[in-house]
């Protein structure tokens, strides 16, 4: 299978959303913002204390409480930007061994059993050679069929926690 790549900040957040959304730190983020908002709560009505300092607390909470649906798409356009790396053409090469990939500014091969987990949804599909740093592959370069078969050479030679296909 051959495919050319020319990544879009959109294709950079979905990649990024879905690895946070599977990551188990949005439990961890979540909570602490769910908890500061409550301690603020706390001292406003129960011990009828609202003073200048709970401000900050209020930032933070709601900062942590919106951060993957709103700051997650910023940081990622503004990270976008500065990665020079996704803004040439990407042509890869995927077979039953693995995948190559080629650019302007670098080659390289990994076989399957390189990657050490995949995620993927209806948008894009992440194939992880470390905890945080993964190959992503935008399902609008690849048509149905050949999407079908990448995921099938992706879910019988690299772990994953769940597979899912969708047209």
């Amino acid at each position: 299978m051959h495919i050319q790549i020319s990544y879009t900040r959109e294709d950079a957040y979905q990649a990024q959303k879905l690895n946070y959304l599977r990551s188990k730190s949005k439990y961890f983020v979540f909570v602490c913002g769910v908890l500061l908002l409550l301690w603020v709560a706390f001292n406003i009505f129960i011990l009828n204390d609202f003073i200048i300092p709970n401000i900050f607390p209020i930032f933070g909470g709601l900062f942590l409480f919106f951060y993957p649906y709103t700051f997650i798409k910023y940081w990622t356009y503004w990270w976008f930007k500065r990665a020079p790396g996704l803004h040439n053409l990407v042509t890869m090469e995927i077979d039953e061994n693995g995948i190559s990939t080629m650019t302007q500014l670098s080659n390289g091969k990994i076989k399957f059993e390189g990657f050490n987990r995949f995620e993927n949804n209806n948008k894009v599909l992440l194939l992880f050679t470390a905890p945080r740093v993964f190959l992503m592959v935008p399902k609008r370069f690849v048509s149905d069929e050949d999407w079908v078969q990448l995921l099938g050479y992706v879910s019988l030679k690299v772990p994953s926690r769940k597979v899912v296909v969708k047209k």
